[in-house]
């Protein structure tokens, strides 16, 4: 079997903290618990990450970018069509990422969240219908919904995500 890239590894070792993290609470979560979760040892996760907090951030700093995409990605189309291909991008990102919403609710007491947060706000001011506060809080229940709800779902996934990107379209009250 050929040998992981550093590329590669770093990788591994960010999908795996987050989905730790995610599961755990980023407290209860160790780097110890990391390494042994991926076979490796304590010191070779921190030759990569020198420690938690710059984990966390490298955790973040991808949720950002995948959300950046995201809003990228839909700027390139107009209206509704804009708004409807974000949600149904970040329903596909809490359904593969559901450890996103944990990380959403901790990332607020730690400094690294600055990225992330600008991401949130890029995608939030895309769905937004209009400058009303009633959009605001549309946009709020549906992104914060579909985070909550890709958490505590059983249901198979392609039923959950046509009920999810209708459920949040119709909050949004995007057509189509």
């Amino acid at each position: 079997m050929p040998r992981q890239t550093q590329e590669q590894l770093t990788a591994e070792i960010v999908a795996i903290a987050g989905r730790l993290f995610g599961a755990q609470g980023y407290g209860a979560t160790s780097v110890q618990q990391i390494a042994d979760a991926m076979g490796y040892s304590k010191a070779a996760v921190l030759y990569h990450f020198p420690s938690k907090d710059t984990l966390l951030a490298a955790v973040l700093d991808e949720a950002a970018s995948i959300i950046n995409t995201i809003v990228d990605d839909a700027a390139a189309r107009a209206g509704d069509d804009a708004r409807r291909h974000a949600v149904q991008r970040y329903v596909d990102l809490a359904l593969t990422r559901s450890e996103l919403g944990s990380l959403l609710d901790i990332s607020g007491r730690h400094a690294e969240v600055r990225a992330l947060a600008e991401a949130g706000m890029r995608l939030r001011e895309l769905l937004r219908a209009d400058d009303s506060p009633e959009a605001g809080v549309r946009v709020d229940m549906a992104l914060w919904g579909v985070m909550f709800t890709a958490r505590v779902t059983a249901a198979d996934h392609d039923t959950t995500r046509a009920a999810m990107v209708r459920a949040a379209m119709d909050l949004l009250k995007i057509k189509g």
